[in-house]
């Protein structure tokens, strides 16, 4: 088995008293396409911007 290109363990997040992330686990492999596809508001984006960098999760 490969190792992980990206690795997401437990990602939690909130905004105020909103959770948007609850738990998220994930692991993607060297050339692996990841595909988040979800209702609007439903986290994809947040999800997105913690794995480049741009949020940080609890």
């Amino acid at each position: 088995m490969s190792k992980s290109a990206i690795t997401l363990s437990r990602i939690t997040k909130s905004f105020g008293s909103t959770q948007v992330l609850k738990e998220i686990s994930l692991d993607v492999s060297p050339g692996e396409v990841l595909v988040l596809i979800g209702a609007s508001g439903s986290g994809k984006s947040t999800v997105l911007r913690i794995m480049s960098g741009l949020e940080t999760a609890f």
